[in-house]
């Protein structure tokens, strides 16, 4: 008789949870729970992917659960569960998705704590305080563009300091750029041109989707600058990115706008 191994059993939950019915991650935790019986040990991987597919599907909370079983059972001996970089990217990506700074948040502290416990071999970055401002923009809150832009300025000061090797990128500036396109305040417009003025002063290029953004804000803030402010705009955009001028592309924008 054939009995699974891991290396089985990573297959039959990555298979499972490529589906898209979601019943599968059900069943795929029901597999999880049964391969004791089998003489399989679970590994990190596996809790991983199971955390994973909970994340895609926006319920934090069954990350949380899964995590805390994988840290219970590794600190119960087990030290082929022990939580990594990994189990903390899918939960911070899982409280971003849900749009919790507060939670993003206190993945990135534990994460910290870890680190200089000597539990994680990296601190965390760009690419992980981008999480925390991508759940402001997704948190829905009448101040989600100003706690976006306070967590940007978090992050210039956490790097300009050395605390965290995090540098804004684009990615940081296009996140509260779309927190104030979305936020209709009177001040998003020029909010937004200052973020804009802000990034190429940092050597950061903008692109489309950044000038999209900065003319939303604009438009719909009813600034009484938005018209110079605008024509500003597309003359540089017409300069440098002639996507925004051409065909189809041009109807879609202005309807977005």
């Amino acid at each position: 008789l054939l009995r699974p191994n891991e290396v089985t059993v990573h297959a039959l939950l990555y298979g499972l949870l490529q589906s898209k019915d979601p019943s599968t991650v059900e069943r795929a935790e029901e597999l999880f729970r049964k391969i004791h019986g089998f003489g399989v040990r679970r590994d990190s991987k596996m809790y991983n992917t199971l955390m994973s597919a909970w994340a895609n599907r926006q319920h934090p909370e069954r990350v949380e659960f899964w995590f805390h079983e994988m840290k219970d059972e590794f600190n119960a001996g087990e030290t082929a569960v022990r939580p990594g970089l990994d189990s903390y990217i899918t939960r911070l990506h899982a409280w971003s998705l849900a749009g919790s700074p507060e939670m993003a948040s206190q993945v990135i502290k534990e994460m910290v704590a870890q680190y200089e416990d000597g539990n994680l071999e990296k601190k965390p970055s760009t690419f992980q305080f981008n999480a925390v401002l991508r759940a402001c923009l997704r948190s829905r809150r009448e101040n989600s563009a100003e706690m976006a832009e306070s967590g940007l300025r978090q992050m210039i000061h956490f790097h300009e300091t050395g605390q965290f090797n995090c540098p804004p990128d684009l990615h940081s500036f296009n996140s509260v750029l779309v927190a104030y396109a979305n936020s209709r305040l009177p001040q998003a417009g020029a909010k937004a041109m200052s973020l804009l003025q802000e990034l190429k002063e940092m050597s950061i290029a903008p692109n489309f989707h950044t000038y999209t953004e900065v003319m939303t804000a604009i438009i719909r803030s009813g600034d009484p600058r938005g018209e110079q402010w605008l024509r500003q705009l597309l003359g540089e955009l017409h300069k440098n990115d002639d996507r925004f001028w051409s065909g189809r592309e041009t109807e879609k924008n202005f309807r977005r706008l």
